[in-house]
Formats: structure tokens, C-alpha cells, sequence
């Protein structure tokens, strides 16, 4: 009924690229650490002697330095992103470009 290959062929290369770039994000990666300490505190570990309990507040703690991260980093994110378009808006106009389209040839004057 429907091409399935045709569909995993465009879909696949777009999440490899989407899953590499989310991992080389540090608020991705931030964001995915804090999850799993908030999850792992809920949750208590023992092994052997040591055990880890964390009550609410402690892991508040500890999540507390990674959300600011998060928001400091996506701010900065965001200054860069409004500087790149300053900078664009503040160009002025270039001169018409002298790059011949592919299906085109210049002819010797």
C-alpha cells in the first residue's frame, strides 16, 4: 500500500542528523542529565554499605545549578543568534553576483 523504503530513506539520514546534533548541544545534554538525576533520586540506591536517599529538596539542589545553566546558555544562545542578524541587517546591499548558474555558459566577449 505505501513505500516504505522510499520513507526510511529520508526519514533515517534526518534523525541521524537530528540525534547528532541534539547530543552535541550542551543544554541537550544538560537537560538529559538533569532528568536522570531527578528521575535516579526518586528512585533509592543501595549498594552494599553506601546508600543514596534524596528527598526532594537535595535534588532541588542539585537540579537548581543545571536549570541555570540552561537558562544562561540559552540566553547567550539568543544574543548570538540577535548579533547574526544585526549584522546581516547592517550589511550593506553587495553587488549583483558575478557566479554563472550551472546550466548557464558565458560566452568570451
Amino acid at each position: 500500500m505505501f513505500d516504505n523504503s522510499a520513507t526510511q530513506k529520508t526519514i533515517g539520514p534526518l534523525f541521524r542528523e537530528a540525534t547528532r546534533s541534539l547530543f552535541s548541544s550542551k543544554k541537550a545534554l544538560a537537560v538529559i542529565l538533569g532528568l536522570f538525576v531527578s528521575i535516579g533520586a526518586q528512585m533509592p540506591i543501595s549498594v552494599g554499605e553506601l546508600a543514596i536517599d534524596l528527598d526532594t529538596h537535595e535534588t532541588l539542589m542539585i537540579i537548581s545549578p543545571l536549570m541555570a545553566y540552561i537558562f544562561g546558555q540559552s540566553l547567550a544562545d539568543h544574543g548570538k543568534e540577535k548579533a547574526k542578524i544585526e549584522k546581516v541587517l547592517t550589511q550593506p546591499n553587495s553587488e549583483e553576483s558575478t557566479e554563472v548558474p550551472e546550466n548557464q555558459t558565458v560566452s568570451p566577449q
